[in-house]
Formats: C-alpha cells, structure tokens, sequence
C-alpha cells in the first residue's frame, strides 16, 4: 500500500479468529505485524482472518505484546523503556506455556518475538538434563527435526548441549551430523557474539599447571565464557594430551589449532577429533613449535583453513602455508627480515592473521585469500616505553594490549577501516602479579584478565578486580573458541591418516602414490 492508503485505512479493525472460534477486534496496524497478514488485504470477508491453529490464550498474549510494539514506534519511545518492558514480559511468561506460545509464534510470523523466545527457551533450558530436555521439546526417536521450530530452537543452543541431547536422542544425532545443521548453527553462534557481551556460545579452554618445572604439564579445562563473568560453576572437559602438551596457536569457527615439538594439532572440541601433520622442515623443528610463529584461520572465498608457517632466515622470514583441503605444505612469498619477527602466534580477525613485530613497532598482516603481506601501523598514541604489547582478537577487531608497570591499555581496531580506537586504561598495580594478558573485553566495561596464571575480571569504570572462580587450579594459558559442531573437511580426514606424522621429504614412492590416489578418488570419482 501507498502510505496515503496506509493513512486511510489505519483505524481499520479487523478480527483475527482463534482455534475456538473465539475473534479478537484489534486494529489493522497491530495486524500487520504477523508475517501471516502482510499479504492480506481487501479481499478478506468482512476483514475477518481465521488463524486455526493458534489458540484463545496464545493469541491474546500475541495481540499485547504486538500492540505495545505499535505503541513504542509511533511515539519513537526510547531504548531503555523498550528494554524494561521486554524484561517484565519475559518474567510473566509460564514456562509450562512457553513452548506452545513459542509455536504460535512462529506459524503466525513474527520474527522478533520468536527469536526473542527461542532465546528464553534455551537460557531456561540451560542447565537441565537431556531428558527434561526432549521432553519440553516433545522430541522422540522419530521425530523429524529437518524443519520447523524445534530445529531453530536446537540451532541456538551450544554445541556442547547439543552433544549430551545427541547421546540420547537418534533425531539429534542426525540432526547434529548434517552439514547444512552444522554451519546454519555456526552461524547462530556468530549472532550471539554481535553484542560483544558474555555468552554461552563461547567457552574459554585452560591448560592448569601443575608443575614448577614444565609449563606443558597438566590437564585442560573448558568452560562457557558466561559462567565465568556471572560466577556460575565451572565444568571440566576433557582435553586430549596433545592439547595440554602444546601451544595453542588459534581458535576458527570452533576448532582448535596447537603445535608442539614436532607436529600440529587440529581438534574439533564437541566432536573429539583430533588430526595432526608435520612441521615442514626438520631445520626449523629442531627449535621446537615455540620458537617458530604459527597461526591458523579461515580462507572464506575457498572455504578452507589454513597454518600459516613463519620461518626467519639469513636475510628475509620465509612463509609457508598447510591447506586442510588438499593436506599439502606450500611455499610462499614471505618478506624481508629487516623485520625482526616475534614468536607470538598470529591473530585471526576478519581472513587476515596479524603477526607482532619485534624490533619494529608495527604490524605484519596476512591475507589468507591473497596470500599476501601487508604491513599496519600501531596507534598515533602508542608508547614506546611500554615493557610489552601483544595482540589478541576481540570479536571482529583486533585488540592491541600494551603493558606497563603496574598498568594495562587496550585499543581496538576493524581491519576493514585501519584506525586504531583507545578502550581502557587500568591500574594493575593491585595484583601483584609480574605478567597481565587481556583475554576477552566486553561492551559492559568488563574484560576478562590472564595474571601470573589466573583469570581476574576487572571492572574498567571503577579499577575493581574479582577472580571469577577463587578455588580453581592456576592457569598456564587461557583461550576462547566458539562452541559449535565444525569439524575438517572429509578431504582432510582421509588424507590426514597418510600425512600425520610423516616429514613431508619423507613419504616412500608408495605412500605417495596412496595419497595422489585418494585425492583422485575424492575429486573425481
């Protein structure tokens, strides 16, 4: 409609009538605000429109909560007032009567509300166990859970949930294995990181030392990124030893890459995989994965992950790249080493890694489409005198972290606009501690602090620090990966089983001739 016939029709009223026959008189504007109404117009008898399968209840229910929608909109009513009336309609919402609102919702098309409910479903089914869980939802063996509200409501629970549900229901376990389920539920995850605010999309895994000889001794833990800002318990997970015996160089879309003495490590968290291959040369393995500076990400135009490798020699830092599609290590152009490179892992933010220069106050950047180089300047502002700075990635800007004695700056930068944005300044003088690493920041002026091996939240308004969990063991590192169900590419499952552990030189005639083989079959046959 053109907005004079939006004007002339706005005291329309129009009957909307329910599963009982029972017909609710509300006004055209209000109407309008199902999906199910938009495309009904005139042609309507006597402006009466029958929607069978929602009910008296839940429709009353609707038909408020869309009229205060109207209301806040024709007022331009401010955010705050919004805010606080979602707050008080969610309270007063039964959770016995949740799940059927929730699916009148969603046949009516409303997606604001539904998305709103779908997210109060899972924080309220947070916590329960797995057969509370398909009880709630009505999910049995045969259950089909390819469409409909039950898969949105599932692809906006963590991965980790969604596994424990899969060990006792078939339909999950199906659901969770189909590719499209798994990167329509990466996404979803993405969604609630937009906010930059605590989630349980996103845990955060610790290696706990136990040892005053070996940095590398000890077991893993994980928990959800939320647990630790709201103080709830901490859950254990189980970490494979390769994990705990190596360094983490980068987290992607849920995986988790690390490199140890001889040999990188990709694991897939909720799934339990872990694949592993070569460093590329013996010359560079006999310093260790330590010295070397690795990073790990996401080529998004091919749609495959990628280790980038940087190897100093005589007079420039070659690089070298691991595709996981094809398994194979390449040589690339790399750059002159006027640049004394550090051998801090690179950081993965929006397809670049960037790479902490030593002797250089700058930036190396790495495009994993291009495969190029790039050089970025720090901030205008940045203080030479700082005793270190480190980079780590803050949703999709790349934080840049000086520290002082007894102090910490944060700045934030978007690859896309290349300006530096200055975030807080504390004092952390208070801590007595001899190394302080910013791990995760949030828009609620929190962020999440690495100490002299312990995890401390600080309050950047007020300078107060909390340690989220008092009684946990001492960390070694911490890092934070998205909870989801990615896992490598089948290519890469297959042809991993004849690259791990064999030097790239190494492979006999025979083996090489396997490998080309599979690759033949997974392309062509």
């Amino acid at each position: 409609m053109s907005n004079a016939e939006d004007a002339a029709t706005a005291g329309r009223i129009i009957k909307l009538k329910c599963s009982n026959g029972f017909c609710f008189e509300v006004n055209e504007a209000i109407a309008k605000e199902f999906s199910a109404c938009k495309k009904w117009s005139k042609k309507v008898l006597d402006d009466v429109l029958t929607l069978k399968s929602v009910s008296q209840q839940h429709l009353a229910t609707i038909i408020a909560f869309c009229a205060k929608q109207v209301e806040f909109r024709e007022r331009a009513a401010d955010e705050s007032e919004m805010n606080g009336f979602l707050e008080e309609y969610k309270k007063g919402l039964n959770t016995d009567e949740l799940w059927g609102l929730t699916k009148a919702v969603h046949s009516l098309g409303i997606p604001f509300l539904f998305n709103m409910l779908k997210s109060l479903i899972v924080d309220r089914l947070r916590g329960k166990s797995a057969e509370f869980i398909l009880t709630f939802l009505g999910i049995g063996r045969k259950v089909n859970l390819d469409t409909g509200v039950r898969r949105e409501i599932l692809l906006w629970m963590p991965g980790t949930q969604l596994v424990g549900l899969s060990r006792v229901s078939e339909s999950v376990r199906s659901l969770i294995a189909m590719p499209d389920f798994v990167e329509a539920h990466l996404k979803c995850m993405k969604q609630q990181l937009s906010a930059q605010k605590p989630s349980h999309a996103e845990r955060v895994f610790g290696r706990i030392k136990n040892s005053l000889t070996s940095r590398f001794n000890g077991e893993g833990r994980s928990c959800s990124l939320y647990s630790i800002f709201e103080d709830t318990e901490v859950e254990l997970d189980e970490i494979p030893e390769c994990f705990v015996k190596s360094r983490i160089v980068g987290s992607v879309n849920g995986l988790l890459c690390s490199v140890g003495m001889y040999t990188v490590h990709i694991r897939s968290p909720n799934s339990g995989h872990v694949f592993s291959f070569r460093h590329w040369d013996m010359e560079f393995e006999a310093k260790s994965g330590e010295d070397i500076p690795f990073g790990f990400g996401y080529d998004g135009q091919r749609d495959v992950y990628k280790v980038l490798q940087l190897c100093p020699q005589a007079s420039k830092v070659i690089a070298r790249v691991f595709d996981l599609k094809t398994c194979t290590w390449r040589v690339i152009d790399g750059f002159d080493y006027g640049i004394k490179v550090s051998n801090e892992v690179g950081t993965f933010v929006d397809g670049c890694l960037f790479f902490r220069m030593d002797s250089e106050k700058i930036i190396v950047s790495f495009n994993l489409s291009t495969e190029k180089f790039n050089i970025t300047h720090l901030p205008n502002r940045f203080n030479e005198n700082m005793e270190y700075w480190t980079l780590r990635p803050v949703g999709e800007s790349v934080g840049l972290f000086c520290y002082g004695d007894g102090f910490c700056v944060g700045w934030l930068m978007k690859p896309s606009s290349a300006e530096w944005v200055k975030t807080f300044t504390v004092k952390t003088d208070v801590l007595n501690c001899k190394s302080t690493r910013a791990v995760y920041i949030s828009d609620t002026n929190r962020i999440l602090l690495h100490t002299d091996h312990n995890l401390v939240i600080c309050d950047t308004k007020e300078n107060r620090f909390r340690c989220p969990a008092p009684d946990a063991p001492a960390y070694d590192f911490a890092v934070i990966y998205l909870d989801t169900l990615v896992v490598l590419p089948h290519t890469a499952k297959i042809a991993m089983k004849y690259v791990s552990y064999m030097h790239p030189y190494s492979l006999s005639f025979f083996e090489a001739s396997t490998l080309l083989a599979t690759f033949y079959m997974l392309c062509y046959c």
